[in-house]
């Protein structure tokens, strides 16, 4: 009997599709250097169209769970398929509810007479399961895949479980041209000596909302065997929703793996316990040439083994770019070449080649191989972060949560804005939080670099190593640590190198050398201070700066060393002026360039709006520079600097005294508190009266910080003095009057002058 065929209307498959969406908000970015706003305003976080299966030109009910031909009334699978073959379009087969259809076993033939199921013509098939499962009807049976379109055809798994296939070459469940998984589980499937443990596509690979758990890329080799331990697409990949755990390949990519130049997709999906044994990509490997977005996505404890480049959760060759996501927990292991000598390792989370864009995502202890580098990333090529948390990453070499090699070409770039870098730590080599290095401009701008560390012997920058030319912008970089053998506990330039700090401050970092910023002697490079305060670093030496090149300043603070002299400097410095010099030792000897001596001249670091920094106290500091006012833009705070500005990274708050009033009700008597020695912010000022006027009806005793006033009947509203408010030692006062007014408009009350940290002062009762 003809089994029931029903014929469909036609449509297409849905393509994925990546639209730009509004260019992403990355904060202060518009304060940066223009190109580098203009590099990091040009990454688009991509809107994502979700693929859907096809709308089938025929329908095809399967009646019974038999492996074999169909019979009589009742069609079985083997049978769908049979005539699925002999249609051609797309055709969908539609399991009973729940069923579970176990296929005997194969002579490995591709006809489907017996073993997987061949689906022969060069249309699509789609198995609609509804549920229901499939797998071998015994382990026993001799190796065989579960689906298989060996002449071109495209296979479409919608809610279908597959578990058990063992393919002897590629695609241990699914093997085809095209193929498509939705709603579906798919696990403990293999492919025995191929690619793709589960699944294999030759040419384009669609994954939504199913879970691929325990499958495994057996065989070991370095071409075309051991890929992708879940899923291989040698072509296009796309993924959504989907989760991948415990899938392992011998070779690259734990549980997905592409080749041949394709664009990868992966968008809110996640990947965990994926594993190499000898391979690159925990979770994920894209070959050469690859062009991969990964937005909305968890990365949690996938590891790579590699002999070169790692990748603990993804490897990437070609271009990358990271949206939105969470990377925790991932490794990449070095592997022994000899009983004492281990290689490879790098990027505990991520490797890449080419050009690599992350945008507000989380990097969280993830660690690299004893001898790889970057704990979190290893990237080489053009790169940037923007807008992302990288915290307790460790790397066995350079960059505890960055190593950004550079160096493929000279237009290579590093750009990092509005990121944060805290307790990561480089085990062996430098660059505690960040190793970057490469020819072209390395920018890192409106970002947090803290309590990093690189303290292996003779390690350099706790913080941040530069290789090559940087700019380091509106940034805090404190309390990291270098080795007492080591330079630039907060920042080092290596030899050749400079290093510009730009409305920026370093505090709290200890070295060897450098505690703040440290530099080697050369002819070329050197470091360049511009309205930025390096105070409070501690050092064997030269407990700020210790630079051997040129150190060249302008505006800035250099004090309150901890330790020894606050400055250790080769060639005499090139000052630009209006510099403040804690102890003398920078030698800085500008117009407007002052020694403060014996007495703090800033603050103890603190957060002020969000942003840690250590804002100036000493007079000298103070509303002292002119000519270089007008090119120093915003402070690291956003606040716009006035005709007179001050040292440092912070412009302080100018003091206002503002005109106040007193309303007392006859004979009452009060004090007014002016709280002498309050504070703006962090900066400590006097209050005082410095003008009583006598007035009729009104008399007043005290001092000048509290004065008691008593009014009588005859008192008629006037002014009675003038207050001021001043930074110590009488610098940068600001006056204003208080008055009485209509002595029985308001009822009694405490008047006291607080000063708030606007700057604003008045009394308030």
């Amino acid at each position: 009997m003809r089994p029931n065929v029903k014929r469909l209307s036609s449509t297409c498959f849905a393509a994925c599709a990546l639209v730009a969406s509004a260019v992403f908000p990355v904060g202060s970015a518009g304060a940066v250097e223009p190109h580098v706003a203009d590099e990091i305003a040009s990454y688009a976080r991509p809107d994502m169209v979700v693929p859907s299966p096809p709308t089938p030109d025929f329908r095809i009910a399967v009646t019974s769970t038999v492996d074999g031909p169909s019979q009589d009334t009742d069609v079985t699978l083997r049978g769908a398929v049979d005539l699925a073959s002999l249609l051609g379009g797309t055709v969908e087969i539609v399991l009973e509810p729940g069923a579970d259809y176990r296929l005997g076993c194969g002579t490995g033939e591709d006809h489907n007479l017996d073993g997987d199921l061949d689906y022969t013509a060069l249309g699509t098939l789609v198995l609609s399961g509804n549920g229901a499962s499939i797998s071998p009807a015994s382990e026993l049976c001799s190796p065989d895949r579960l689906l298989h379109a060996p002449n071109g055809g495209m296979v479409v798994v919608v809610d279908t479980h597959l578990s058990g296939g063992n393919g002897t070459g590629d695609g241990g469940a699914i093997r085809a041209s095209r193929v498509a998984v939705f709603d579906s589980e798919l696990v403990a499937n293999s492919a025995a000596a191929g690619r793709g443990g589960a699944v294999f596509a030759e040419e384009s690979l669609t994954i939504v909302g199913s879970t691929f758990t325990g499958n495994e890329a057996r065989a070991y080799g370095s071409g075309r065997r051991g890929l992708g331990g879940a899923a291989m697409s040698a072509g296009t990949l796309v993924v959504f929703d989907s989760f991948f755990s415990a899938n392992t390949a011998v070779y690259d990519g734990g549980a997905l793996a592409v080749s041949g130049s394709p664009l990868a997709v992966v968008s809110g999906s996640t990947f965990e316990a994926n594993d190499t044994y000898f391979g690159r990509g925990g979770a994920l490997f894209a070959g050469a040439g690859a062009d991969v977005a990964i937005v909305e996505s968890v990365f949690r404890s996938n590891r790579a083994s590699a002999t070169t480049a790692g990748g603990g959760a993804v490897y990437v060759d070609g271009s990358l770019e990271v949206y939105d996501s969470t990377f925790e927990a991932n490794e990449a292991v070095s592997l022994p070449v000899s009983p004492i000598i281990e290689i490879g390792g790098g990027g505990g989370a991520i490797y890449s080649e080419g050009v690599l864009a992350v945008v507000s995502t989380s990097f969280i202890e993830n660690r690299s191989g004893r001898t790889g580098a970057g704990g979190a990333v290893s990237h080489k090529g053009s790169f940037v972060l923007i807008g992302s948390i990288l915290r307790g990453n460790s790397a066995g070499g350079a960059g505890g949560a960055v190593f950004a090699g550079g160096g493929r070409s000279d237009n290579d770039h590093i750009t990092i804005d509005t990121s944060v870098l805290t307790d990561n730590e480089s085990r062996w080599a430098g660059g505690g939080a960040l190793f970057l290095s490469s020819p072209g401009h390395i920018s890192v701008s409106n970002s947090r670099i803290s309590s990093n560390q690189a303290m292996h012997t003779g390690a350099n920058g706790g913080g941040v190593l530069v290789n090559g030319s940087a700019v380091i912008e509106r940034t805090t970089v404190d309390d990291n640590r270098a080795h007492h053998a080591g330079s630039g506990g907060g920042v080092h330039a290596d030899v050749g190198s400079s290093v510009t700090l730009d409305n920026s401050t370093v505090s709290g970092n200890w070295a060897g050398s450098g505690g703040g910023v440290g530099a080697g002697t050369s002819p070329s490079g050197g470091v360049r201070l511009l309205h930025s305060t390096i105070a409070g670093n501690g050092a064997l030496v030269g407990s700020n700066l210790s630079v051997g090149s040129l150190l060249q300043a302008a505006g800035s603070i250099v004090s309150d060393p901890i330790g020894p002299q606050s400055c250790a400097v080769g060639p005499r410095p090139l000052s630009l002026g209006g510099n403040i010099d804690g102890d003398g030792s920078c030698g800085f000897d500008g117009a407007g360039d002052v020694v403060v001596a014996d007495t703090p001249v800033t603050a103890d670091l603190a957060e002020v709006d969000g942003v840690a920094v250590r804002e100036p106290v000493a007079v000298a500091a103070l509303d002292n520079l002119r000519g270089l006012c007008a090119t120093a833009g915003l402070d690291q705070l956003g606040n716009k600097r006035g005709d007179a500005c001050d040292s440092g990274a912070v412009e302080m708050p100018g003091l206002l005294a503002v005109d106040d009033q007193i309303a007392l009700r006859s004979g009452a008597a009060f004090t007014v508190n002016l709280l002498a020695n309050d504070t703006v912010g962090n900066k400590p000022i006097v209050a005082r009266f410095v003008d009583i006027q006598p007035a009729n009806g009104v008399t007043m005793s005290g001092s000048p910080e509290a004065l008691t006033l008593k009014v009588s009947r005859r008192a008629q509203p006037t002014v009675l003095g003038t207050y001021e408010i001043c930074y110590p030692d009488g610098a940068g006062c600001s006056k204003a009057t208080f008055a009485l007014v209509d002595s029985t408009a308001v009822g009694l009350g405490i008047a006291s002058l607080r000063v708030p940290s606007t700057g604003a002062a008045g009394l308030a009762r």
